[in-house]
């Protein structure tokens, strides 16, 4: 059990976070993807949640040895390797009560014939216990669900495994492509208050290539930047939008417990993506040992939040578990008459029906209700002086009380898995999107604004199977991916009169309106 309360934290006054939860439309755009993939590698796999040293509570029924040692490492977070010929046939009668890993272990294997053998305080191998004449044999992987922590949480900047390049559990020393994993560590002590921001330093990726705006997510990967969100995705699914539009969803930093990338056109695995690569995004997921924490954040220009993070099991034999997590924020900005305001919470249930079924259970809701900048100024009068004098780095060149943006998003999905047996396992991952950006008079000084609604479904099937033809060990993964998108938007545009950028007068909001259009995107 922990409990931490984060100390207020001064911010850079010139990033600011958007909060709020949002709703969105339904959804219409089909893409039907199949993909098989074919992986040879020594055998090795990652357990559920991250190993530490202090004691934990357990209560693992008796059964084979194998199942008690799957339970236990999906429960304790580590990473357990044996022998098939080693836990054959053998029975253990569980564990109950409070353990550290490694006492845990002895109690376990007690009478076996076996150790556990730490490589690096989160992987262990099995071995017989030392004895005369005893034969050593090649190691193979006891495991909990398929994907392990390449989807968890994990200690530090370094990630060991990654799911984002072939949709399986997979050591990064074996993976071929490039990948890069920003961990929940590195997002909490960058201060990093958007997606964009949390990959700042990642080579080969330009974070917001059209300004600092805290609205959207535009990443541009290896020189790619074909001006969408289409290459940023949310627990395996896309995260919906269009080029162009206001309703385009946005997940806060704060409830995402890792960033994984992958650089490079591998990103054609998950369906229509950039050829630059693509970003995974892995949401805060329960966890089976209470964990409580509350963040308040204070900075300059009025910058202030709280967020909160609670999980922990709801049953004695921790099969069912639950998140909660939560965030406002509310700050001034860096230009004249902006504000950015938003409301986030995330409830989330996984539930382990058996060592082999387990469902999450996931929403997200997110309103922001004041979005703050998102435009530009030219270079000529910004970087280089315009007749002797520059641009205010605080000019807003729209109008107060017509420019504003707001944004409402909903989302409900769920993540499914089953193991069928030591070779196949079945994922289902789905998600249903709801959007809005309303409008009565928005418009600025680009003469636009618009009134629009996205509705979208997305599921993605996948069959995983795992075998061996001699010493060489494979994954295949085969899948089937459905999206469907549709964006309504009603848009508007008209005359609105110029602005001096160096002395600029407000309060000249006539417009004289253009003929509205309206169209649908599918």
């Amino acid at each position: 059990m922990r409990d931490t309360l984060a100390q207020p934290r001064l911010t850079d006054s010139n990033e600011f976070q958007p909060l709020l939860d949002s709703r969105l439309g339904k959804a219409v755009r089909a893409a039907l993807f199949g993909t098989a993939l074919g992986l040879a590698s020594v055998p090795m796999v990652v357990m559920a949640e991250p190993a530490g040293s202090a004691s934990q509570q357990y209560n693992i029924p008796a059964g084979s040895l194998d199942e008690v040692l799957n339970q236990f490492a999906r429960q304790a977070g580590i990473t357990l390797s044996s022998t098939p010929q080693m836990t054959q046939g053998a029975q253990s009668p569980g564990l109950q009560g409070s353990y550290a890993t490694d006492q845990a272990l002895r109690q376990l294997l007690n009478g076996t014939g076996l150790e556990a053998v730490s490589q690096d305080g989160t992987s262990y191998v099995l071995h017989a216990a030392p004895q005369d004449a005893a034969l050593a044999l090649p190691t193979t992987d006891v495991r909990g669900f398929a994907l392990g922590n390449a989807l968890g949480s994990m200690e530090g900047y370094n990630a060991t495994h990654s799911q984002i390049a072939t949709k399986t559990s997979t050591a990064l020393l074996e993976t071929s492509q490039s990948v890069s994993v920003v961990t929940r560590q590195q997002m909490d002590d960058q201060g990093a208050q958007t997606v964009s921001q949390t990959m700042r330093y990642t080579p080969g990726v330009l974070t917001n290539p059209y300004g600092a705006t805290h609205r959207y997510d535009y990443v541009a990967m290896r020189g790619f930047n074909d001006g969408s969100v289409d290459n940023i995705y949310i627990d395996g699914l896309k995260s919906m939008g269009d080029s162009g539009t206001f309703s385009t969803m946005q997940i806060d930093p704060y409830f995402l417990e890792r960033v994984d990338i992958l650089k490079g056109p591998s990103s054609v695995l998950y369906g229509r993506s950039s050829p630059g690569g693509l970003v995974a995004l892995t949401t805060k997921k329960p966890l089976y040992e209470t964990f409580r924490q509350v963040q308040a954040t204070v900075g300059t220009q009025g910058q202030r939040g709280v967020g909160f993070d609670f999980s922990g099991p709801l049953d004695d034999d921790k099969r069912i578990a639950y998140r909660l997590t939560g965030l406002t924020h509310q700050s001034d900005t860096q230009f004249d008459h902006n504000e950015e305001k938003r409301y986030a919470l995330a409830p989330t249930l996984s539930i382990d029906f058996t060592e082999d079924t387990s469902l999450t259970l996931q929403a997200y809701l997110q309103n922001d209700p004041e979005g703050g900048y998102h435009a530009g100024v030219p270079a000529d009068g910004a970087l280089h002086k315009r007749n002797g004098q520059r641009i205010s780095e605080h000019f807003f060149e729209g109008e107060p009380g017509i420019d504003s943006y707001e944004r409402n998003q909903q989302s409900f999905g769920y993540q499914f898995e089953h193991r069928f047996n030591d070779v196949f396992t079945a994922r289902q991952n789905f998600r249903y999107l709801d959007s809005t950006s309303p409008t009565s008079n928005k418009l600025n000084r680009y003469y636009t604004g618009a009134d629009e609604k996205l509705h979208s479904y997305i599921i993605d099937n996948m069959l995983q199977a795992e075998y061996f033809t001699g010493a060489a060990k494979h994954t295949t993964l085969v899948g089937l991916d459905y999206q469907r998108r549709k964006t309504v938007v009603d848009w508007s545009s008209g005359g609105l009169a110029s602005i001096d950028a160096f002395n600029p007068q407000y309060g000249n909001s006539q417009i004289t309106y253009y003929a509205p259009t309206s169209y649908t995107r599918r």
